[in-house]
């Protein structure tokens, strides 16, 4: 299992991104991806959410 975040700032945009992703990996060459995208901007108010996407991602190996 593996949790990895990144946080992204652009200051010409005044805009915030946010990363998030889940890795499950049950059995070699079969994994799961759980992920998190949003998107901030700063309405001269704090920074107010704009986009969100969530996605569930499943990836599996073939050997032959």
């Amino acid at each position: 299992m593996k949790l990895l975040n990144v946080i992204q700032y652009n200051s010409y945009l005044d805009t915030i991104g946010l990363y998030s992703r889940f890795r499950w990996e049950w059995t070699p060459g079969k994994e799961v991806f759980l992920v998190l995208r949003q998107g901030y901007n700063d309405a001269y108010q704090g920074f107010n959410l704009e986009t969100e996407n969530y996605s569930l991602e499943v990836s599996t190996t073939f050997r032959f």
